[in-house]
């Protein structure tokens, strides 16, 4: 019987360290400050709302815009991603979005992917995707920015 309460005395230790890690990390502030800036993603990469500073895309004009989902790190570089996939004038492109910062004092850089990183895309939009980066003459790893830092 005494072993069994010096296993749950590990795994109440166990617990405590996680979640005194996430805590003292930031990681639910991060995750909900990203689940509020995912929304404002394809506005950012389509032109958006009046107010907002969209740098559009080098693939040309974004004609539609597929939200795919979210991740939060749970430490270090970048804040968040979103991810995304976009229809433009050189055919579809699935982008990563970093974002980093807090409160409007943040940056969102986007970058093509490969279809396999992006979660949830069907096979038929996966070649699609995979047609336009042979088309477009292959993948463009350079980031660039989206949403600059304001102050």
């Amino acid at each position: 019987m005494k072993r069994h309460w010096w296993w749950l005395g590990g795994v109440a230790g166990v617990l405590v360290v996680v979640v005194g890690y996430l805590v003292a990390t930031g990681f639910p502030a991060r995750s909900d400050a990203l689940a509020g800036r995912q929304a404002g993603t394809c506005a950012l990469l389509t032109g958006g709302p009046p107010g907002t500073t969209a740098q559009g895309t080098p693939y040309g004009a974004v004609t539609s815009c597929m939200m795919l989902g979210r991740r939060t790190t749970l430490a270090g570089h970048p804040d968040g991603t979103v991810f995304v996939v976009v229809e433009t004038d050189r055919g579809p492109v699935a982008l990563r979005v970093e974002y980093n910062g807090d409160g409007d004092a943040y940056t969102a850089d986007a970058v093509e992917i490969q279809p396999y990183l992006a979660p949830g895309i069907s096979a038929d939009t996966g070649n699609r995707i995979k047609d336009g980066i042979n088309q477009r003459g292959g993948l463009r790893t350079e980031p660039w920015r989206v949403h600059p830092v304001q102050g």
